[in-house]
């Protein structure tokens, strides 16, 4: 059957943030059911929201033009043929979860804290991300795929749900819009499922004019430039050779252990507020600096979502599915990332909440916009001095896709069902979060994958082996104190 004709298509852009080459990339959200689940009621489900309005675009078909933009491509109908949804599943339900080579070695709840590796043979890729999905923006638009790609895989008493999609459709946040209107489908609460706001002019192009305040003078560390940024450059890769981030591993930890952090951060933070957040975030830096033979200037690149911060997105009644993040550039002195725990928490708060405000966050975006449309790279290194050390990380708490997924009507039998069991009926119990080339590796990162049902806190990490050593005797520390 031939493919459909133009005419036949209904046309979105693709935004300008969105098309930015570092969203080029794909990205893999694993997440662990521990109940029986009708993995096609899941799939008609997504399916069917992606018809209504302009839920739509999310069904569509990335197109590069002559001149190199992005755009997508809807089919008026979907069909057999042409999708709304690439779907996958693989079947194990003859036997029990625990009983698979790999899947028995998925992270799970414990009573103490621990670190596991996500890498080389505990890879779980196979049950992340579809075989034969490509590996390239440009393959991936020569197959004319939907971008959205869904694979199950069903136990007998668990169940696997994989999404996988091009960063060019949207960012964390746009996951939970996407699992909470997936939920309201499933349930058949359709009156309850939100519009979608800015599918075709970008919400962001208000941000360009000279009517949305913008701070005059950026509130972060300064911005290396000429020849201390090509020494920067030097010294992260001389860095890199004695410190490369090599494991990735997902760290539990459970309840006890999480108050035993705040509560030793709070112990040197005086009165200023800090959060749960802050000082797990805080302990991770801590352990990372920790590694070094003596205390060096840290910037740890903080994501900061625009939703909530920005004027522009104040509309009411609908979500935006799009890429809506800044950035908050957090500098430590060798003296504060050298120090406490709490210490930490407390200075990288105080910037945070300073360059978090609109203004600041509109200062930013502008900049990076502007560079987007003159197709040149933005000059984001604010670094301070370039003897800096950089660590990326992003905090996932406030996105509560474990909260957010409810696949309660799509539950054919419990699968645990004993005493240990925290989570309601048709809920995760966690997730992994993979960038289907790989992890990444260029600089030390990690992610605070947030909590679950039973108010534990779970993250990734990808950092250097020494600094490994560093997280695990940490760990071991809280596994005496609990």
């Amino acid at each position: 059957m031939s493919p459909p004709s133009e005419d036949q298509y209904d046309v979105y852009p693709v935004h300008l943030g969105d098309a930015a080459s570092m969203n080029e990339k794909f990205v893999s959200w694993l997440f662990t059911f521990n109940d029986v689940l009708d993995v096609d009621k899941l799939h008609v489900a997504l399916a069917q929201l992606l018809e209504r309005g302009d839920w739509r675009k999310l069904g569509g078909r990335l197109h590069r033009t002559p001149d190199g933009t992005l755009k997508l491509r809807v089919p008026q109908r979907f069909t057999d043929d042409q999708p709304a949804v690439a779907f996958t599943k693989q079947d194990f339900s003859t036997m029990s979860i625990s009983e698979h080579d790999l899947a028995k070695h998925l992270p799970k709840p414990r009573d103490l804290a621990y670190s596991q590796s996500i890498a080389g043979n505990m890879d779980f890729r196979s049950f992340a991300v579809p075989h034969g999905f490509p590996s390239t923006m440009k393959q991936f638009v020569a197959m004319q795929a939907p971008q959205i790609a869904l694979l199950t895989t069903s136990f007998k008493d668990a169940t696997l749900v994989s999404v996988v999609w091009p960063h060019t459709l949207f960012d964390g946040v746009g996951l939970t819009h996407l699992l909470h209107g997936w939920s309201l489908k499933l349930a058949g609460r359709d009156e309850e499922i939100p519009a979608v706001l800015g599918a075709k002019k970008d919400v962001l192009d208000a941000l360009d004019t000279d009517t949305q305040p913008a701070a005059v003078a950026f509130a972060g560390p300064k911005l290396v430039r000429g020849l201390d940024l090509f020494l920067f450059i030097v010294l992260f890769l001389w860095h890199r050779i004695f410190y490369t981030p090599r494991d990735t591993r997902t760290i539990f930890l459970p309840r006890a252990a999480v108050d035993q952090i705040s509560l030793e951060a709070k112990k040197h933070s005086g009165d200023a507020f800090i959060s749960e957040g802050d000082a797990i975030s805080a302990w991770v830096v801590k352990s990372i600096t920790s590694a070094e033979p003596k205390p060096h200037p840290v910037t740890v690149m903080h994501l900061v979502n625009g939703r909530g911060r920005l004027k522009c997105l104040a509309s009411s009644g609908g979500v935006y599915l799009q890429n809506i993040v800044s950035t908050a550039f957090c500098h430590l002195s060798s003296k504060v990332s050298g120090a406490s725990v709490g210490e930490i928490a407390v200075e990288s708060r105080r910037q945070i909440t300073e360059q978090s405000s609109e203004e600041q966050m509109t200062l930013l975006l502008r900049r990076v916009r502007e560079s987007l449309r003159n197709k040149k790279r933005a000059k984001l290194e604010f670094l301070g001095t370039p003897h800096s050390r950089v660590i990326f990380t992003n905090n996932l708490t406030k996105a509560s896709y474990v909260q957010t997924a409810d696949f309660s009507p799509a539950v054919i039998r419990r699968g645990q069902d004993d005493e240990s069991r925290r989570n309601p009926k048709g809920t995760m119990v966690n997730y992994l979060h993979l960038v289907v080339n790989g992890h990444i590796t260029a600089t030390d990162n990690f992610y605070v994958i947030g909590k679950d049902h039973g108010d534990n806190y779970w993250l990734m990490a990808t950092v250097s082996d020494k600094a490994w050593v560093e997280v695990d005797e940490s760990l071991a520390r809280l596994r005496t104190d609990e």
